[in-house]
């Protein structure tokens, strides 16, 4: 009986992972098709999250939660300029920037938390900088993709800037992850509208245009639901197939341009697959002092005492 539930157990993982992947390709295949007919990513990136949060409402989206105004904005900028850069550029190019998430990710963590990574976790994310300054550099020059390609770099740093809010928020104030990304929503479906009217103006669709655009959001939704099962089985292979999504999508999109942006692609990809495995970050040792001004609430004197480290009780005796 054991085995058989194991091994059931592993054909569900093996399908959600295989369906996570086969989705999260078609979804940027998708996408650069309908942004090539009709070039308005911001409006099309705006429709899609109002049918992601009419499709996953629940009563999480009504609770008031600290910072979620923060949280939304950054992950309106985030899928907002991602989106402009996947209309601009090949999707050789687009994976390329968006393996600098791995070393944003680090440096946020740092900046803004005192957060540290090991010295292994620090020269792979230098490899994955090495390689993604190089092959992006050498293509930008060459197709005149530079603007495009900045406002891809601000996207993964505004969601490392994200990810690590939710960690730092739900470590704060002791509020589930799941519930944040619920309370984001309002805040990110108003900013990326605001955007689409003052940066686009778009036209009307075409039906074919606007049902490829309900498809994407509907499969949007499908890799949601099922990364959140993985990650719930297994936190560690889910991270560990960020590579084999980018890997594939190139390949299934013949996006490996010349022999330089190939080996980058394939050398930013081994990076990031390495770290996964080397990483050693800790947020026990972040000091609760650097995760206040999340608040836009008063927060008491004994909730700080509650959840204050060994080092923020020294620094309190010193002052």
């Amino acid at each position: 009986m054991i085995i058989t539930c194991n091994k059931q157990t592993s054909g569900n993982l093996c399908a959600l992972v295989t369906i996570n992947i086969a989705v999260s390709v078609g979804l940027v295949c998708a996408s650069k098709y309908v942004y090539a007919i009709w070039p308005y990513p911001l409006a099309a990136v705006t429709v899609q999250q109002i049918i992601t949060w009419v499709c996953l409402y629940n009563d999480k989206h009504n609770e008031r939660v600290i910072a979620s105004w923060y949280i939304g904005i950054m992950f309106a900028i985030s899928i907002a300029g991602t989106n402009v850069l996947l209309q601009h550029v090949s999707v050789g190019l687009y994976e390329l920037v968006k393996a600098l998430a791995v070393p944003a990710l680090v440096m946020v963590q740092y900046k803004q938390y005192k957060v540290q990574e090991g010295k292994h976790g620090i020269l792979v994310c230098a490899g994955i900088v090495l390689f993604m300054a190089v092959g992006t550099v050498h293509t930008s020059i060459q197709t005149d993709n530079f603007i495009a390609v900045v406002v891809g770099i601000i996207a993964v740093v505004a969601s490392a800037t994200h990810k690590a809010s939710i960690k730092a928020c739900s470590k704060q104030h002791e509020i589930a992850p799941e519930i944040l990304l619920a309370a984001q929503m309002p805040s990110t479906c108003v900013c990326l509208a605001i955007a689409t009217l003052a940066l686009e103006a778009p036209s009307r669709p075409s039906w074919e245009i606007s049902l490829a655009i309900i498809a994407i959001a509907l499969a949007g939704v499908i890799m949601n639901v099922t990364a959140v099962k993985i990650i719930n089985a297994t936190p560690m292979l889910y991270q560990n197939l960020g590579p084999v999504k980018s890997l594939t999508l190139v390949a299934v999109s013949n996006s490996w341009g010349d022999a330089w942006q190939a080996t980058c692609i394939v050398g930013a990809a081994a990076c990031g697959a390495m770290y996964t495995q080397v990483k050693n970050t800790s947020w026990d040792n972040a000091p609760i002092r650097c995760l206040l001004y999340m608040d836009n609430i008063p927060v008491s004197y004994t909730h700080l005492r509650a959840h204050e480290t060994r080092e923020d009780r020294g620094w309190r005796r010193v002052r």
